[in-house]
C-alpha cells in the first residue's frame, strides 16, 4: 500500500473517532479521544494579549470559545478543543486561542481585523524571528488557515506561504513520520536529536496525527 493509501486509511480512522467522541453541532466531543498538547518548542508566557489590551473580556472570550467548539469544531475536526478552562488555553495554547478568536469573530469584522493583525505579528515573532516550532504554532495556523475565508483578502496571497510554514513545521516536529509517508530524509540513529526523539513521541498522540493529517487536508485541496 502506498504513501497516499495510508494517510487516507489514517484520515478515515481519526474522522470515524471523532465521529465517536461525539462531535454535533449542538455539542461538543467527549475527552477520551483528547491528550495534553506535546510542545517541543517553548510557550511564552503570556504578555499584552487581546484580554490584557480589553480587545475582548473572559466572557466574550468563553462566548466565542464555546461557539468555536459547537459551529467550526465539528466542520474541521484536525483541531479539537475538549472541555478545558478559557484561562487555561489562554497560557498553554496563547496563539491557538488567538487564532481561534479570530475565525469566531465575523460578526465584529473591524475587531477581527484587528486579532487578524495581532496573528501575524505573533508568526512573524515566534516562526520567523525566535525559530519557535511547537503544538500551539502550528494548530493556531491551521486553525486561521481553515477559516481564512472569513478575515482574509488577499486569500490565495497569504494561505500558500502559512500552508508552507505549517508543513515546515510538521517536519520539523517529526510529525510525518510514518513508514511510507515521509517528508524528510531518514537520519541515522546518532544524527537524532532530542527535539526529534520528542517528535517520535508526538507523532503517536490523537493532537499530533490530527495536526499532521490537517496539514495533508489543506495542501490537497
Amino acid at each position: 500500500m502506498d504513501g497516499v493509501s495510508d494517510v487516507r486509511d489514517l484520515i478515515a480512522t481519526v474522522l470515524f473517532q471523532t465521529a465517536r467522541s461525539g462531535i454535533q453541532a449542538s455539542g461538543s466531543p467527549m475527552a477520551n479521544y483528547m491528550m495534553p498538547v506535546q510542545a517541543v518548542g517553548p510557550t511564552p508566557k503570556r504578555r499584552n494579549d487581546f484580554i490584557d489590551r480589553e480587545l475582548l473580556n473572559i466572557t466574550e472570550g468563553q462566548e466565542l470559545l464555546l461557539k468555536f467548539r459547537t459551529e467550526l469544531m465539528p466542520l474541521f475536526p484536525f483541531v479539537l478543543i475538549h472541555e478545558a478552562n478559557f484561562g487555561i488555553l489562554r497560557e498553554t495554547s496563547p496563539f491557538l486561542l488567538l487564532c481561534i478568536m479570530t475565525a469566531c469573530l465575523e460578526h465584529k469584522p473591524a475587531l477581527q481585523q484587528n486579532l487578524e493583525l495581532e496573528v501575524r505579528s505573533v508568526i512573524s515573532t515566534r516562526i520567523m524571528m525566535n525559530m519557535e516550532r511547537d503544538m500551539d504554532i502550528l494548530r493556531g495556523l491551521l486553525v486561521h488557515i481553515a477559516w481564512s475565508h472569513y478575515h482574509w483578502r488577499n486569500y490565495h496571497t497569504q494561505v500558500y506561504m502559512l500552508l508552507q510554514m505549517a508543513m515546515a513545521i510538521v517536519v520539523d516536529l517529526g510529525l510525518d513520520r510514518y513508514d511510507n509517508f515521509r517528508m524528510r530524509h531518514i537520519y541515522d540513529h546518532e544524527e537524532h536529536t532530542q527535539g526529534s526523539q520528542e517528535g517520535e513521541i508526538l507523532h503517536l498522540t490523537p493532537d499530533g496525527q490530527r495536526a499532521f493529517l490537517g496539514c495533508y487536508y489543506l495542501c490537497s485541496k
